[in-house]
């Protein structure tokens, strides 16, 4: 804010700056981190803290998580349509125990997650 007339001046973010402060490579970490290796928000926020001096808040991490998880939609939905066109299917299911952290699920209900196996998943 200009001291003399009481202006508030913003500059815009270069193009190659995300948004959110944090660039792919940290979304996909964080996303890593959550799914692959099943880490708590507060086990990867910790981490990025400990192993690279990234500071976030438990909502960034969920944020990204999102961001994440939306970049990859399209795929996702591909997948989807080959595995239900497939002529051989081997599937599974394991049930667990869901939070209520993105505030999608007030109750705590149980979830349940499918795995669907083909030879091959073509893009």
């Amino acid at each position: 804010m200009c001291e003399e007339c009481g202006t508030l001046t913003r500059a815009k973010l270069p193009s190659d700056v995300h948004p959110s402060g944090y660039g792919v490579r940290v979304v996909a970490l964080v996303a890593l981190l959550s799914g692959l290796y099943r880490h708590s928000q507060r086990m990867v926020q910790s981490a990025m803290q400990d192993l690279f001096g990234i500071s976030m808040s438990l909502g960034t991490v969920n944020n990204l998580r999102l961001e994440a998880s939306n970049a990859v939609e399209s795929a996702v939905s591909e997948a989807k349509i080959y595995v239900q066109n497939s002529t051989v299917v081997g599937a599974d299911e394991t049930s667990f125990v869901q939070g209520n952290v993105d505030g999608c699920n007030s109750k705590k209900s149980q979830a349940w997650l499918w795995v669907a196996v083909t030879p091959v998943v073509h893009r």
